[in-house]
Parts: structure tokens; C-alpha cells; sequence
């Protein structure tokens, strides 16, 4: 396995052969779909917990929920859904795809033309980022459901609950920390995998499953590293911008910029992880290797 630094190194070299196509794709694409998202942002709408909340006012009359929450409008709907669709959707598909496809193509490759590339991997693509998104909102729905039920509970004078969801919560705290690393790993490899190999969603999510079991802490401090490197200028806009009113471009340029780096180090981790040989695998992944084509 290559170093950090020669992983970076790697990725930057690659990313400034495709300087050009990346510039057009990562940061103009991104920051038009960014402008866009703004404006419809502008609209007056809802997220999911405020349906939630509207739930729990005209379902059980609750006190906790503010008095002023109206029912959302079509038209509120409608811009929350716009603006998960591009989040989710269209970014992903016009901008990320394309960045892998252009970062993977090979020298020697010439049957297969960029577009048709993008057409076959863009259906399975969609899929996995829709469904990671509605994984995220349907965790904070019932994360702010959870909150609710405590606080209902909290107010209760015959019964003292705090003992019961001190419970709750550290069983939540260590379901959390077991899965995070297979989430994470999920999460920025398997689009990876998607692109890079053309699998299908669940095939991806085997194949990045496969590559961060077959040695586990190894392969996930390499990526783990890269992850964190490239999450540092995110955090750090936020840290320092987070209120500023042109937040929204300053991140979509941020992003532009350092997404083609990410993505070039991830390409680079994938051929590494898909080189090992593991020998002393368990039966199980020795089958689902066999079954993916290892």
C-alpha cells in the first residue's frame, strides 16, 4: 500500500491531465445547480422533522410543538423536494459521475466513449445517492421523533423514564460506532465501485463491503486518512463562513475544487484494495468474492 502523501501526489497528477473537463464539470456545473438551489431555497418551505411536528400537533395536540406550524403548502412541497432531487440526484449524476468517469478513463481506452459510460452507470449512480439520501432525512425524522417522545415522557410525574432512555441511548451510541466505519466506507467507496466498474447498487455495496472486510483496518485507515483530509476544507468553510450570506457559493466552489482530488485518491485506494489477495478470508467472503468476480 502507497503512502498518504503518495496517494495525494498521485491524485493531483492525474487530476491535472484532466484539468480542462474538470474544470467545467466540478466547479461551472456545481455552481450553477449551487445558484439554482439557492433560489429555490428562497421559496418558504418545510423539511421532514417539520412534518413530523405537524403530525404530532394535529395527531396528539402536543404542547411541545410550536403554535405558529401551518400545514405545508404544494408549493412549499414542492422546493423541498426540488432541492433534495438536485442535492441527491442531479448533482451527483452531472458532476460527480462524470468527474470519476473522466479521472478513470485510461490511455489504451477506446471502444467505449465517455457518454456511454456515463448512460450505464448513471441509472445504478442515482440510485445509491437517492437512496443515502432518504436514509439521511428518514434519520433525522426520527431522530427529532425520539427527541420528542423524551420530552413527552420527561414531563410525566408519575413515572421517571431518565433510566430507560439512558439505556436508549448508549445502546444507540454503540449500534452507531460499530457501523459508522462500514458506513463511511459505503458511503465514498461504493460510487466509486459504481462508476469505476460499472456494478449495479447492490452489487457496489458487496463489492465495497468485500474490499473493506477482506483487511479490515488496514484498508480502512488508508481511507479513513483520505477521507479526513479531504473533509478538513469543508470544515473548515463552515467553521469560518457558515453565516456569511454567499455561504452557498463559497461551499459549491470549495467543493468544485476539492471534489476531483477526493475522488482521484479514491480511484487510487480502489486499484490498491481490488490488487490485494487475501488468502485467509472466512468462507462466507471467500464465496461473495468468487460470486463478484474478484
Amino acid at each position: 500500500m502507497k503512502s498518504t502523501v503518495e496517494i495525494l501526489k498521485k491524485s493531483a497528477e492525474n487530476c491535472l491531465t484532466h484539468w480542462k473537463p474538470l474544470l467545467i464539470v466540478s466547479i461551472i456545473f456545481r455552481l450553477i445547480l449551487s445558484i439554482i438551489t439557492n433560489l429555490i431555497g428562497q421559496i418558504p418551505g418545510y423539511r421532514l422533522w417539520d412534518a413530523t411536528f405537524y403530525i404530532m400537533k394535529t395527531v396528539f395536540h402536543s404542547p411541545f410543538v410550536r403554535d405558529g406550524l401551518t400545514p405545508p403548502s404544494i408549493l412549499s412541497v414542492s422546493s423541498t423536494i426540488g432541492i433534495f432531487l438536485i442535492q441527491y440526484a442531479i448533482i451527483p449524476v452531472c458532476t460527480t459521475l462524470p468527474i470519476i468517469l473522466i479521472l478513470n478513463k485510461q490511455k489504451e481506452e477506446t471502444k467505449t466513449t465517455f457518454m456511454t459510460s456515463w448512460r450505464d452507470s448513471s441509472g445504478a449512480f442515482v440510485r445509491f445517492t437517492l437512496l443515502w439520501g432518504l436514509s439521511v432525512e428518514l434519520f433525522y425524522t426520527l431522530a427529532i421523533l425520539y427527541k420528542f417522545i423524551q420530552m413527552a415522557t420527561d414531563t410525566d410525574p408519575l413515572v421517571d423514564y431518565s433510566g430507560l432512555f439512558t439505556g436508549i441511548n448508549f445502546f444507540l451510541i454503540c449500534i452507531i460506532v460499530i457501523f459508522l466505519p462500514m458506513l463511511m466506507f459505503a458511503l465514498k467507496i461504493t460510487p466509486i465501485v459504481i462508476a469505476a466498474e460499472n456494478r449495479k447498487t447492490y452489487n457496489g455495496l458487496q463489492r465495497s463491503y468485500l474490499l473493506l472486510a477482506q483487511n479490515f483496518f488496514a484498508n480502512f485507515w488508508s481511507f479513513l486518512k483520505i477521507t479526513l483530509i479531504f473533509f478538513s476544507p469543508h470544515f473548515l468553510l463552515y467553521f469560518l463562513c457558515a453565516n456569511l450570506p454567499f455561504y452557498g457559493i463559497l461551499s459549491a466552489v470549495v467543493a468544485g475544487v476539492v471534489e476531483p482530488l477526493e475522488m482521484a485518491a479514491y480511484l487510487y485506494l480502489l486499484r490498491e484494495f481490488s490488487s490485494q489477495r487475501i488468502f485467509d478470508m472466512r468462507p462466507r467472503l471467500k464465496k461473495l468474492a468468487k460470486k463478484l468476480n474478484k
